[in-house]
């Protein structure tokens, strides 16, 4: 049964004294990462209902409600720093930011929870290796193998990845290949917005010099 964890409660809120400003930039951040502080600001503030749907008490798949308009929205967290999470909520997908209110909100619930810390230092390690689309400022395909992915599967991973998991550029178009040469007995999944911004036309364009 999935695990629900809920924020839901009759008492009224008290006004919460905002560290801060949603209408002035602190000299000391940046525009990103002052929009960053004002979605983690407001996340922390909310009473949504989270749901893990996977396996894995920190890194997995949830569902997000908000009781007040009743809208669920998916998110898988994958770690702490901005880009490494998805969540399908339009204010996620067109920010730039690599994340959003719902984000951080999961992540500050989860941060409270038993081995939480460690969990989040050491990082994912999933059982199976993952194709996923980083959002931020660039987005980019990237590729994780899993802990116990077969040497040639590494190999070919450093043919088309660079040393940080990213896609390497000129090998955009090719990134269907990679999957395909994988062979049968390796697991890899691979969201469906990864395929869906691989072969939008502005990305064809982009890479071909022509629309497909």
């Amino acid at each position: 049964m999935p695990l629900i964890i809920s924020s839901v409660s009759k008492k009224k809120l008290k006004p919460l004294k905002l560290k801060v400003s949603r209408t002035h930039k602190p000299d000391d951040l940046s525009l990103e990462d002052w929009q960053r502080a004002l979605r983690k600001q407001f996340g922390e503030q909310q009473k949504f209902i989270l749901r893990n749907n996977g396996e894995h008490p920190i890194f997995s798949e949830f569902s997000l409600t908000n009781p007040a308009t009743g809208k669920t929205y998916k998110l898988a967290i994958r770690g702490r720093t901005a880009g490494d999470n998805f969540c399908s909520c339009p204010d996620f997908s067109i920010n730039n930011l690599g994340t959003c209110k719902h984000i951080e909100y999961t992540l500050a619930k989860l941060e409270k929870k038993p081995g939480a810390k460690r969990a989040f230092k050491e990082g994912f390690a999933l059982p199976y290796s993952e194709a996923f689309l980083h959002y931020g400022l660039k987005r980019e395909i990237r590729f994780k193998p899993a802990a116990e992915a077969p040497a040639e599967l590494r190999i070919l991973t450093r043919k088309f990845f660079d040393a940080h998991g990213s896609l390497k550029p000129g090998r955009i178009l090719d990134f269907p290949v990679f999957l395909t040469r994988q062979g049968a007995s390796v697991i890899t999944k691979c969201a469906a917005m990864t395929m869906s911004w691989l072969l939008s036309p502005n990305i064809r364009t982009r890479n071909t010099g022509q629309a497909s």
